[in-house]
């Protein structure tokens, strides 16, 4: 069946209407109707911004086509504190299906993050829906009571337009046969490590960690904090431990190459008093680097500074020995004038321990692996998020919320970045699934799902595209897709 979509240009009355706020941070973008023999369906963008929310609050958006007679209520799209969001599971699932479900509904919203997501529906097409409107309503809840916080109007008037520009629509009943999900290696062993930096403060000149010095106490916290963690969890199995001491440019090498090394071996011996039954702890491995010049060179480079270039020619060049750098700086005015500003502020980041422990994890039944994926999701293999994923509906939050899962616990993974984007093509969340797609890059693996974010994007030219390298490189799906497509 062809579906056409209707663009919007403002000068037309019955046209949707684009970029439209909607309640208090939250806008509407890139809205349409599809109109076919059969069906209505509307489509826009949706973006929550700076929604700020108790754990008992929630905002729900409820969406209605309707005319002066007439009122279809499609799915609400709810925004959710904590407590709230576990409370409308468990409504929803007593409801016995007498509830409509949501089209989308966010756990935990927190203020500074941006919530978009894409909205499409198709519903039987109506004689009356001819000249109906498509609305919307923003309710407000907290823990006793629902209030109506806005209401206004997406579309006027649904009617097609005969004069308007018309363009080819891609079919939503295919999105989940374009998509490409890839098997990840199976991780026979869980290696996993944990690393935190520590600034442990000195004495001049005293190589000794002393708990009570400065602000030593707070740092050594999270240090036994790290390491009480991994000794508490029964999953985890510590291999070895690792220590690097980082020291800072002022000074001879010589003296840094000492301090380091000491102050390395004084935290090492601080681990295992602290942990007399822990062999790991005794038997640390540590090292040092005397002077961090590639720790300055990071900072330098964000800095805007008079001969900002000159400096770190110096700093990066590996034929010249540290003192000799340290004596070439101080002859550049900027460097030389902010001699102490560097000494205090800027090396002062860079003298710091590194610790470093590196650890399996057991294999973990589905039903485990269910409980920490939301507490722990490191404890996971990708294979055993995956498990849990297909325990849910392809259509349920809950089977994308666990792909985003993935993608965010292993954010440089390919397997984990295609798919959590194939997750959401399947649904037609194009707009979810770019900062996904962006990660996978031009490899050939991806070119099936890039065919797919073009196809539902509405760009048949690139769709065909990307199928077209997909069968070229060898991939059957390429060639199936464009059959689909055609």
């Amino acid at each position: 069946m062809r579906k056409l979509l209707y663009i919007v240009i403002s000068a037309l009355a019955c046209l949707p209407v684009f970029g439209q706020e909607i309640g208090r941070g939250i806008a509407v973008s890139n809205t349409r109707t599809e109109i076919s023999d059969t069906e209505l369906g509307v489509a826009f963008s949706l973006k929550a911004s700076g929604l700020r929310l108790g754990s008992d609050d929630m905002v729900t958006l409820e969406f209605a086509v309707e005319d002066d007679t007439h009122r279809v209520v499609l799915p609400v799209v709810s925004y959710c504190g904590n407590r709230r969001y576990h409370y409308e599971q468990r409504r929803n699932l007593l409801s016995d299906g007498h509830t409509t479900a949501p089209r989308h509904i966010y756990k935990g919203i927190e203020a500074m993050r941006d919530y978009a997501s894409d909205y499409h529906i198709a519903m039987p097409w109506q004689e009356w829906m001819e000249h109906a409107a498509l609305t919307w309503r923003e309710y407000r809840h907290d823990c006793t009571d629902k209030t109506v916080a806005g209401n206004g109007i997406l579309i006027a008037d649904l009617c097609p337009v005969s004069d308007g520009p018309q363009v080819w629509l891609s079919d939503a009943e295919l999105f989940p046969s374009l998509v490409s999900f890839l098997a990840p290696e199976v991780e026979e062993v869980k290696a996993r490590a944990s690393m935190i930096e520590l600034f442990i403060d000195f004495p001049v000149n005293d190589t000794r960690v002393q708990p009570d010095f400065r602000d030593n106490r707070r740092e050594l916290a999270r240090a036994d904090s790290l390491v009480n963690v991994l000794n508490a969890n029964s999953l985890i199995n510590i291999h070895s431990v690792g220590i690097h001491g980082y020291a800072s440019p002022e000074g001879t090498y010589a003296t840094n190459k000492r301090l380091a090394d000491e102050r390395s071996r004084s935290f090492k011996q601080y681990l295992a008093t602290t942990y007399p039954h822990n062999r790991y702890m005794s038997s640390a491995f540590s090292s040092s680097t005397a002077e961090d010049w590639a720790g300055i060179a990071r900072i330098i480079e964000q800095m805007e500074i008079p001969s900002k270039p000159e400096i770190l020619a110096v700093i990066n060049d590996a034929s010249v020995d540290s003192d000799a750098k340290s004596r070439i700086l101080l002859n550049i005015p900027w460097w030389n004038e902010n001699r102490k500003y560097i000494e205090n502020t800027l090396f002062a980041g860079l003298r710091r321990i590194e610790l470093k422990i590196d650890y399996t994890v057991e294999n973990l039944s589905n039903d485990r692996a269910r409980e920490l994926l939301y507490i722990d999701p490191n404890m996971l293999s990708l294979d055993e998020m995956y498990r849990v994923a297909k325990e849910y509906d392809p259509e349920s939050h809950e089977y994308l919320e666990i792909y985003e899962i993935a993608a965010q616990t292993f954010p440089n993974d390919f397997v984990a970045n295609n798919n959590a984007a194939a997750a959401l093509l399947q649904q037609g969340f194009a707009e979810r699934a770019y900062p996904y797609i962006l990660k996978m890059g031009a490899r050939e693996e991806s070119y099936v799902n890039l065919g797919a974010y073009y196809y539902v994007m509405g760009d048949l030219g690139l769709a065909v595209e990307y199928f077209n390298k997909a069968k070229m490189a060898g991939h059957k799906q390429g060639e199936t897709n464009l059959q689909k497509i055609r």
